[in-house]
C-alpha cells in the first residue's frame, strides 16, 4: 500500500510541475512578450530616425559642395546616381558593389505576405549599427532604397527590419499616369519614406487610413496585394510610421 501511495504521489508531483511550467509560459506570453515587442518597436523607430538623419546629412553635404543644389537627378544611371549623391558622404563600415553576398542574404528579404524577394541592388552600403542600404532602380526608372536596419540578421522581413525609401523629382516626374493624378498631391522633391504607387507617387503623401488599408497595393497590411513593380507588400510601412508621427501603434501589423 505504501509503494502504491508513493507512486501516486510521484505522478501528482510531476503533474504539478508540468502545470506550473504551463502557467509560467502563459504568464510570460501575457506579460513579458508584449514588453519585448514594445522594446523591439521602439528600437526600430530609433534606428529609422538615425537612418533618416544619415541620409539627409549626406544630402546636405552634397548641397554644400554644389552651390546649395540638392535635387536628385532621378534620370541618372543608378551607379552614377549613388556615387554622385551618397558614396562620398557616408561614414561607411563597408560596402558592396556588383557582388552583394557580403551585404544581403539570398533571398534578399520577404514581404509581409512571406513572398521572397531575390532581386539584388548593384550598390549597397553598410553604416554604423549594422544598417545596410541597397539602391535599386525598377523597370519604370524609379529609384529607391531597401534599408535593413540590422544587417543580414533575421527576420529580414518588410515592416520589421526591412524598410523602403524612394527618391522623387518633379522635374523628372514619372510618366506612368495622367498628369492630373500627380496634381492631386503636393509632392516635394527629394527623399520620401515608404515606396510608391502605380503612378510612382510616394506613399508618404497618402493618409494613415490609406496606408494601412488592405485595398492599398504594397500597403502596410498583411492582406494587401503586391504593387506591380513595387518592393513588396509592406513597402508603405515606413510611410505609415512617418505619417503617424514616427510611432508604431497598435494597428501596425507587427
Amino acid at each position: 500500500m505504501l509503494f502504491k501511495f508513493l507512486k501516486r504521489s510521484a505522478i501528482t508531483q510531476a503533474q504539478t510541475i508540468a502545470i506550473m511550467g504551463i502557467v509560467f509560459l502563459i504568464l510570460f506570453f501575457i506579460i513579458a512578450f508584449p514588453l519585448y515587442k514594445s522594446y523591439q518597436q521602439k528600437q526600430t523607430v530609433a534606428k529609422l530616425k538615425i537612418l533618416q538623419s544619415e541620409i539627409l546629412q549626406a544630402g546636405r553635404m552634397y548641397a554644400m559642395m554644389n552651390d546649395g543644389t540638392s535635387l536628385y537627378d532621378t534620370d541618372m544611371i543608378l551607379e552614377d546616381f549613388v556615387e554622385k549623391y551618397f558614396a562620398r558622404f557616408f561614414n561607411l563600415e563597408g560596402f558592396c558593389k556588383t557582388n552583394q553576398a557580403m551585404c544581403w542574404n539570398n533571398p534578399m528579404y520577404s514581404d509581409m505576405k512571406r513572398n521572397k524577394v531575390f532581386e539584388k541592388p548593384i550598390y549597397s552600403f553598410e553604416l554604423k549599427g549594422k544598417i545596410v542600404l541597397g539602391f535599386l532602380k525598377n523597370k519604370d526608372g524609379l529609384i529607391y532604397i531597401v534599408a535593413d536596419i540590422n544587417g543580414k540578421s533575421a527576420p529580414n522581413q518588410m515592416g520589421k527590419d526591412i524598410f523602403i525609401m524612394y527618391f522623387y523629382n518633379n522635374a523628372h516626374r514619372p510618366k506612368l499616369c495622367d498628369k492630373t493624378e500627380y496634381e492631386k498631391f503636393y509632392i516635394t522633391d527629394g527623399l520620401h519614406f515608404g515606396g510608391f504607387d502605380k503612378c510612382g507617387i510616394p506613399h508618404d503623401v497618402y493618409q494613415y487610413n490609406d496606408l494601412i488599408s488592405k485595398d492599398f497595393p504594397d500597403g502596410c497590411n498583411k492582406k494587401a496585394k503586391p504593387q506591380e513593380g513595387g518592393a513588396g507588400v509592406g513597402a508603405a510601412c515606413l510611410a505609415l510610421i512617418k505619417v503617424n508621427n514616427w510611432t508604431i501603434d497598435k494597428n501596425y501589423p507587427w
